[in-house]
């Protein structure tokens, strides 16, 4: 990736260029309430500055924390299958993206999702002082999303001057361009009491494609038979494909004449655990059971990627993204006011709007049922349905639709926050802070390339096969349905969410008594949250057909969700200096922690830890906790509907129904 990084600052007095940025630096120190920074305590922190982020010329906060060992790879803004629309999600040490808490600031962020995970890419990366990381789990102090940790990132507190940054990236294949610009000013005023400062940036990103590197041009999939990993793709083809559960599997003695007719010895193309493809010219082949030998008869070109007499599949991964296309606004603002020497008002906004597209390769159109009697059957198809046990039963086909299209799905999201608050000292040198916070997050999801069953039965049952809607729905063979069939069946959806979070608390901590080793210290708060999230899927989405199976194809199904939830939290930590530098033995520090909170749908429960921090030498540090923390559902797992499943036997997934 060629990178090129600037930054200009424009000043009262002088102008001058940015130096350049240094090597990411990782400095251990000590602190819980990582919002109160004259708090110290036992919980590790691991601190990133301002330059990791000048240097990375990043379009995305997320590509540079979870460098980091701390940080397991999660859904990213690149992420395209399963993807996130672009979000940038961190979890802590493979714990879950809902056991990691993100801060900005100190303060929550509102969520981007119903299971209160945080898209960390709203966050202006042009202002992040530092990001400070607390591993380790912080529920006693932070609640029971930090159950794996807190990730704080800090912003620039004041800022004077204009300031200029802009960046431009691009891989050595001279493609996934990336570069990004803001500017940013601030300034002074009423003598000095008041400082405001103001940030926009825009950011772009060009896609790349998986069919675009060879190391992703091809799905690998795990061969239960070789016991190895092989080029794999998906099982449902350009073809068509039948699977041969009982209700329509044929007799031994139908399949063997078939095969014999094509040439190959009886017994020599096995039955069981298979399927039917369907060649251009009508005749059938047999898309294998992953051993040796036992694709039969198939007729066209193959993918040479995917080559294989085991196993017959469609190459998926050419049409997916390998990096998504993104394109960002994002705006902050903020602004103190000094009332006097001990007390400040603050107030903060964050707004960021982006885009993101997600694609895949075309829709997967499985359980497509015909009647027996539809026009378009192969002849020797028609052969083989006549010798099931039942052979007037209806029957049904999967079909990859490449005459849709790709599957894609324009994401674009809204996000804005607004804080009000006030700290400063009480007394003794006791500080305080109180503040109420409002945050709201609105997503669209616009998809297109889904495919609907019901429209697709209304032609296959039609007594002339829809030759008078479309001229004809054709399912069998490569590329055998019309643009005007693809256009009939087709259907784009449009899916959309929303999350509102309201934030109020209070909080003090100080010195509390004094030992013979230091002060003992405490920290106290109270808080109170309340979340709102819905989910309004496009109507067709939460449709279901006789058989149990979806109506959409491409995406997946849903049903609307729309609930709420809130909770009372009350907290207090302490630290006691057991014994000082100065004892012969090091520092040893003790750490306690209670937090109770009530929740309006699971009642009340606890929260508490116990440390011990030993620093004997410089740069030793030797940590023991006992924590115990509850993680209480989200809004989304309060509200998940129950949709339906498959409840027909005869259409047991195991039957291979349902492909991958």
């Amino acid at each position: 990736m060629r990178t090129v990084a600037a930054a200009v600052a424009v000043l009262p007095w002088a102008v001058t260029a940015q130096e350049p940025p240094g090597d990411l630096e990782q400095v251990i120190v000590t602190g819980s309430r990582i919002s109160r920074p004259d708090f110290e305590s036992a919980s590790p922190i691991v601190s990133i500055d301002a330059e990791a982020f000048a240097r990375s010329n990043a379009t995305s906060v997320e590509s540079v924390v979870s460098r980091l060992p701390q940080f397991v790879p999660s859904f990213g803004n690149t992420s395209n299958n399963p993807g996130n629309g672009g979000q940038g999600n961190v979890q802590l040490r493979g714990l879950g993206l809902t056991s990691t808490l993100v801060l900005l600031d100190g303060r929550r962020v509102t969520p981007a999702n119903g299971n209160g995970v945080v898209d960390v890419n709203v966050i202006p990366a042009a202002l992040v002082e530092s990001v400070e990381v607390i591993t380790g789990g912080a529920s006693a102090v932070y609640g029971s999303d930090a159950i794996a940790g807190v990730v704080n990132f800090k912003l620039k507190d004041e800022f004077h001057g204009v300031r200029l940054d802009g960046g431009w990236g691009q891989t050595d294949r001279g493609d996934a361009t990336e570069y990004n610009f803001s500017v940013t000013g601030g300034l002074d005023f009423a003598g000095g009491r008041g400082e405001a400062y103001a940030h926009a940036s825009y950011a772009s990103r060009d896609a790349v494609m998986q069919g675009d590197r060879s190391f992703s041009r091809v799905a690998l999939g795990f061969n239960t038979v070789t016991g190895e990993f092989v080029p794999s793709g998906s099982p449902t083809i350009l073809e068509g494909r039948m699977p041969l559960p009982p209700p329509q599997r044929p007799s031994l003695a139908a399949w063997n004449e078939l095969f014999a007719g094509y040439g190959y010895a009886p017994g020599s193309v096995p039955l069981a655990a298979n399927a039917l493809g369907f060649n251009a010219d009508g005749t059938l082949f047999s898309t294998g059971n992953r051993r040796p030998g036992s694709v039969a008869n198939f007729r066209g070109v193959q993918d040479p990627a995917l080559a294989s007499d085991s196993f017959y599949t469609y190459n998926f991964a050419p049409d997916n993204y390998l990096q998504l296309p993104l394109e960002r606004v994002t705006a902050y603002a903020r602004g103190q006011f000094e009332l006097s020497d001990a007390h400040a008002l603050y107030a903060e906004i964050l707004y960021a709007d982006y885009s993101a597209d997600t694609q895949l390769a075309p829709a997967p159109a499985q359980v497509l049922w015909l009647p027996v009697t539809n026009p378009y059957v192969p002849a020797d198809l028609k052969r083989l349905m006549d010798s099931r046990a039942n052979p007037a039963a209806d029957f049904f086909v999967s079909k990859r639709v490449s005459e849709l299209g790709a599957r894609t799905a324009g994401n674009d999201n809204d996000m804005l926050q607004g804080t009000l608050g006030i700290r400063g000292e009480l007394y003794a040198g006791w500080t305080y802070e109180a503040y109420v916070q409002a945050g709201s997050y609105d997503s669209t999801e616009t998809q297109d390339g889904n495919l609907l069953r019901s429209r697709v039965e209304e032609l296959t049952y039609a007594a002339d096969g829809g030759v008078a809607a479309c001229g004809g729905l054709d399912l069998f063979g490569p590329g055998s349905i019309s643009t005007e069939c693809a256009r009939y069946v087709s259907y784009d959806g449009v899916n959309r969410d929303g999350f509102d979070q309201l934030v109020a608390e209070v909080s003090a901590s100080g010195a509390a008594f004094a030992l013979p080793s230091g002060d003992v210290r405490l920290a106290v708060g109270l808080l109170y949250k309340r979340d709102e999230y819905f989910y309004a899927g496009d109507p067709i989405a939460a449709v279901f057909l006789d058989d149990g199976f979806p109506d959409i194809q491409g995406f997946n199904a849903a049903d609307n969700i729309e609930g709420s939830d809130y909770n009372v939290d009350a907290y207090v930590e302490a630290l006691l200096p057991l014994a000082a530098d100065a004892s012969g033995i090091g520092r040893l520090d003790a750490v306690l922690g209670y937090r109770r909170t009530r929740y309006d749908s699971a009642g009340g429960v606890d929260a508490y830890k116990a440390e011990l921090l030993h620093a004997p030498v410089e740069p030793l540090r030797l940590r023991a906790s006992y924590q115990r923390a509850v993680r209480a559902p989200s809004v989304f797992e309060l509200y998940l509907p129950q949709l339906p499943t498959v409840y027909n036997d005869a259409l047991n997934p195991s039957f291979g129904l349902v492909d991958p």
